[in-house]
């Protein structure tokens, strides 16, 4: 059952991401560095991606709608086990200087 729970909320996720025209594999790691306080370079530098691409993900992440957006980082959250960053990761979003 578990397993199956996993399966349908990574699925979710990844419908949600490609709707946006995300890799859902890079936008997972960067919402994920990103909530740990990680900046633009900092997270291209760990992911060996440009700056350019990182601003990329995180302006189209904030572009979401509230309720995709919302979707996104919960799954992401779920689905690497962490869920104590949630509250940064939205005050960010309603923060554009921040991302």
């Amino acid at each position: 059952m578990e397993k199956e729970r996993f399966e349908k909320i990574n699925e979710e996720y990844i419908k949600i991401a490609k709707k946006y025209d995300l890799n859902p594999t890079l936008l997972k790691e960067i919402i994920f560095l990103n909530a740990h306080g990680y900046n633009h370079i900092q997270v291209a530098s760990r992911m060996g991606v440009s700056r350019v691409t990182v601003g990329k993900y995180l302006g189209r992440l904030r572009e979401t709608n509230d309720e995709d957006f919302l979707n996104l980082i919960f799954r992401v959250s779920f689905i690497l086990g962490k869920t104590y960053h949630i509250k940064g990761l939205i005050k960010e979003y309603n923060n554009p200087n921040n991302l």
